[in-house]
């Protein structure tokens, strides 16, 4: 009797999750065109919807072409971004990523 007990306990301190997921690709060329700003009104707009939506993890796609959405000593800065590939930005999309994500609880997994 104690061990069930204990297992009912474990379970109620441990509740079994759901990953609740939504892709964000970067390879349609969506960003194209868009200043920093208007980059970041989109996301905003995009992680407010999906939150809305119950979800609870974002997969974001940070490699599309040998290229980077995020600063790298690696990799150019994507075309995807820009036009241009390895321009840089003037912002770390990945960076702002993990943070907006973060503030809303919800996961953000770098896709590559």
């Amino acid at each position: 009797m104690a061990l069930m007990c204990t297992v009912a306990t474990a379970e109620v301190k441990n509740p079994k999750r759901e990953f609740r997921g939504a892709w964000i690709q970067a390879v349609n060329g969506q960003f194209l065109g868009m200043d920093s700003q208007e980059m970041k009104g989109y996301l905003t707009n995009m992680l407010n919807e999906l939150k809305k939506a119950n979800i609870n993890a974002i997969i974001f796609q940070v490699r599309v072409e040998g290229d980077a959405l995020y600063r790298s000593s690696y990799e150019p800065w994507s075309r995807f971004l820009t036009g241009t590939q390895g321009k840089d930005p003037g912002w770390d999309p990945l960076e702002w990523m993990v943070k907006e994500a973060h503030a809303r609880g919800m996961e953000l997994h770098a896709w590559i």
